[in-house]
């Protein structure tokens, strides 16, 4: 345990929980900004897909489980329009073009592929699910837009994460992930 006496799952910080000491936090933010950002998982460019344990793997013993709950949608953007601003605070949806899904609900597998990446957790289940776990994942989408006030046009995601421990309901971990690219 560290000098604070705390197991290190409970440990918190000011702004996010100390992710070093926490077993399995660390690597998901190091997880959720590959993601966000679209980073490899390794540094010769391969892509974390190519490391996802098999159905055949084997438990971790003594890792925790993580349920990765629904992701939400911030009010606006909880819909499958594509959003994009030419004004400031004026959002416009394409007319011709849309998402599949929402775009929380098409979070949800690529935050599950890549918290199975990590190998961290015992077990990485997707909410709704039959089997209890230690902690939960709680995501929601802050901003998902294309952005013309400036060229190029460029697309922001914002997505915060809280990380909760099931059986006391204490949020060890949040953080508010942000990135942008050129369109």
């Amino acid at each position: 345990a560290p000098a604070s006496g705390k197991h290190p799952r409970h440990a918190v910080d000011d702004e996010l929980a100390h992710c070093s000491e926490s077993p399995g936090v660390q690597p998901l933010v190091q997880a959720l900004e590959r993601e966000v950002r679209h980073q490899p998982d390794d540094a010769d460019g391969e892509n974390a897909e190519d490391h996802l344990p098999g159905v055949e793997q084997a438990l971790r013993p003594g890792a925790p489980t993580i349920l990765v709950g629904t992701p939400r949608a911030a009010a606006g953007f909880d819909t499958r329009g594509i959003v994009y601003l030419r004004q400031a605070h004026a959002f416009e949806v394409y007319a011709q073009s849309q998402w599949v899904d929402t775009p929380a609900q098409m979070l949800a597998p690529l935050i599950v592929r890549a918290l199975e990446a990590t190998g961290t957790f015992a077990a990485v289940l997707r909410a709704p699910a039959a089997a209890s776990a230690e902690l939960r994942l709680d995501t929601e989408l802050i901003r998902l837009q294309q952005d013309f006030r400036a060229a190029p046009s460029r697309v922001h995601l914002s997505l915060r994460a809280v990380i909760v421990e099931q059986a006391t309901r204490r949020v060890l971990a949040w953080r508010e992930f942000d990135a942008g690219v050129a369109a």
